[in-house]
Parts: C-alpha cells; structure tokens; sequence
C-alpha cells in the first residue's frame, strides 16, 4: 500500500492515505480509506 492514492468520492481529488477529510471539498474519507486498504490487501 505504499503507492495507494486516497481519492475522494465526492469530488475526485486525491488526498493523502492520512487525510480524514478530502482537501479539496471537505468530505469525509473514511469510507474510501476502508475501502482503498481492503482493495491493498487481495
């Protein structure tokens, strides 16, 4: 998960793996987080 990138789902900007919130719109990025580390792991 090195090279992951976090996008967020409501505006599509790419936010670091620590942000919690998106930088660019303020949403919440914890579902995308989840979902992006469950996806590192297959």
């Amino acid at each position: 998960m090195n090279n992951a990138k976090l996008f967020c789902p409501n505006c599509g900007a790419e936010n670091a793996m620590s942000a919690k919130f998106c930088k660019n719109c303020g949403a919440d990025l914890t579902s995308a987080k989840a979902q992006v580390q469950a996806n590192a792991e297959k």
